[in-house]
């Protein structure tokens, strides 16, 4: 086995692709909402609600949280629709990016680690099996 390329797995493959792929893919979905009006609810939710101005999105509002992140796009855009639909294409990317990571990693299991190497997932008793793949249970890093 050579020596690992700065940027590829140890397999080969470019760990970063699949992210790339998805915010091209997402960049393609969104590309046309950036120069469109507001649409939907958007007028209801944005437009004409007031509370946004004014910064009163904690009062007796069921979306709180929503109307919060939409006072911070009018303070930082003013009622520009194309800044609300980019921030919510960015929040969408981000989403599908983290949600990807997380099934690719829940599909591959926990992390195995080599023998030598720091043991920082340690049970308490210092049974490393599960995480350095000691058949004994003993502990590959001295640390448990």
């Amino acid at each position: 086995m050579g020596v690992k390329q700065a940027g590829k797995q140890a397999g080969g493959g470019h760990p970063w692709l699949p992210f790339v792929l998805i915010i091209a893919a997402s960049a393609l979905a969104h590309i046309w909402c950036l120069g469109s009006q507001f649409y939907l609810d958007d007028p209801t939710q944005i437009r004409d609600n007031e509370a946004i101005r004014v910064g009163d999105v904690f009062h007796g509002v069921a979306l709180r949280w929503t109307n919060f992140g939409y006072f911070i796009q009018y303070k930082l855009f003013g009622l520009s629709p194309v800044g609300y639909h980019a921030v919510n294409w960015l929040l969408h990317t981000a989403v599908a990016c983290v949600l990807f990571g997380f099934g690719r990693d829940f599909i591959r299991g926990p992390p195995r680690i080599s023998h030598g190497s720091p043991c920082f997932p340690c049970s308490p008793r210092g049974r490393c099996s599960r995480f350095c793949g000691t058949a004994d249970g003993s502990s590959c890093c001295g640390l448990c």
